[in-house]
């Protein structure tokens, strides 16, 4: 009899451990929340929008975009996050050095506000991605599937929280994640 009351034991604290230990990393879940702020066609719009202001700025020589080419060595991560107004945004640079004696890569925490129905973009803090961390050749790129894994840790995870329910919903319920606006405090 103790011994059912051992595993029944266990088996409950298994179930409330993996329940309150869920991944939030899921690109999808961080998409389909801010397109309900922005609906796909402005989200495909302001994407669109930011490559064209990147693209001008290397063009242009502008200070750390000159040596870079878009899509090459540089693009914008395709997950855009807004606020709950849909007037900031939040995004990452994701940067392959391709240069021979190079062994890092990284990202830029990039950002967007709407002001008088317009957007302006600007980078945040750099990260150096060492790549002994993440592969064994360091003379080899990260891939951009790499880059945007790391900025899902690095940029993203503070975006969305987990909707606060009732006891037993937070245990045993679907997990509903809401927008953390005070993330997008710029």
């Amino acid at each position: 009899m103790l011994k059912i009351d051992r595993k029944l034991f266990v088996f409950c604290l298994s179930i409330i451990f993996f329940s309150c230990t869920r991944e939030k990393n899921n690109t999808v879940d961080y998409k389909l929340s801010s397109i309900k702020i922005v609906s796909m066609v402005g989200n495909n719009k302001i994407y669109k929008q930011i490559n064209d202001t990147v693209r001008n700025w290397i063009r242009n020589d502008i200070r750390y975009y000159g040596p870079f080419e878009l899509h090459k060595t540089l693009i914008i991560d395709s997950l855009l996050c807004f606020n709950k107004d849909g007037t900031k945004l939040i995004s990452a640079k994701l940067t392959r050095h391709q240069d021979k004696n190079s062994n890092s890569d990284g990202l830029n925490y990039f950002y967007g506000v709407k002001i008088n129905k317009r957007w302006y973009f600007f980078n945040g803090p750099y990260i150096i991605l060492p790549r002994e961390y993440y592969q064994k050749d360091i003379h080899t790129p990260l891939s951009f599937e790499k880059l945007h894994e790391i900025a899902m840790k690095e940029v993203f995870s503070g975006y969305l929280k987990k909707e606060d329910k009732d006891f037993w919903n937070n245990l045993f319920g679907k997990t509903e994640w809401k927008i953390n606006d005070d993330f997008l405090a710029i």
